[in-house]
Parts: structure tokens; sequence; C-alpha cells
């Protein structure tokens, strides 16, 4: 489905999508993805750099999300904007033993770039260990071996139960 909306200049509907279709002209260029994941990985967010190239968020996500080779770069664009709030947490801790920052003022940016380092690389920087362990347990087997079990003490004469 298009959506048209009217040009105020002549009141022709003009298709919504032209303006669509300039933006994922650009997102098939190597160029504008080697940019756009290198300023993530220097510690810029997903909404601002497509704020400031003035592209909207959701056709950026679309982009990311239909291609497994950008899903797994823009992976690494995160555990590297990690690591950037990282080395920016031990620069504010610096500048506190120095003096040149409040204390308070320093301990809300250190605590959100602690926050933000643990969401994008849960790995790595999150405080608490999450472990998944998956059992698959085949009942029915586990209930014939238990009936051979104690099919064989009865036969030597054991008591079951």
């Amino acid at each position: 489905m298009v959506a048209l909306q009217l040009n105020k200049d002549n009141k022709n509907p003009v298709s919504s999508n032209h303006r669509k279709n300039s933006n994922w002209a650009l997102l098939e260029q190597n160029e504008f993805w080697n940019n756009f994941f290198f300023r993530i990985g220097n510690g810029e967010s997903l909404r601002g750099v497509t704020k400031d190239l003035g592209i909207p968020f959701q056709t950026v996500w679309s982009a990311i999300m239909i291609d497994e080779r950008r899903k797994a770069t823009y992976e690494d664009a995160k555990m590297s904007r990690a690591h950037f709030h990282a080395a920016r947490i031990e620069e504010l801790i610096e500048e506190v033993e120095l003096g040149n920052i409040d204390p308070q003022v320093a301990r809300v940016s250190i605590d959100a770039r602690k926050w933000l380092a643990a969401k994008m690389y849960p790995k790595f920087f999150s405080e608490r260990v999450q472990l998944q362990h998956d059992v698959t347990v085949d009942v029915r087997k586990q209930h014939i071996e238990e009936l051979r079990r104690m099919s064989n003490m009865k036969r030597n004469g054991e008591k079951t139960i």
C-alpha cells in the first residue's frame, strides 16, 4: 500500500515512498554502513545516528534486521560501544581524582555508562552471570530402564522396594 500526501506547492498527490526509496538506496551502499557502524562503535546510539543522518530509525532498524551480516556487524558495534563507555568511565575517574569533576556529577555519568555497557555487552560487563542449561529427559526410556533394574533385582532375590 502506497501512502499519498498532498504536495503543498501544486496540490498533486506525491508518493511517500519517494523519500523511503531514496533512504533504501542509501542503505544499500557499503560506505554508508561502514560509517554507520563506526559511529555506533564509537559510542553513539542507533537513534542518535539515524536522527543525525535524517533517516527514520525504523528504516535503518529494518535494514539491519533483514540482513544477517548487518545484524552480526551491529552486535560487534554494540560490543565496541560498550568498551567505549567503559573507557570513558576510566577517564571520568581520572578527572575526579585530579579534582576536575565533581564526584556526584561523575557518579551519575559513571552509573549511566555502566548500565549502557552492561546492556550493550552483557557477557562482558554485566554484574550478573546468566546461565542457561537445557536438559532433555526421556521419561519413557527411564521408566523402561527402571523396570529392567527392578526385574533383575527380583530375579536375583533382592528386595525391589
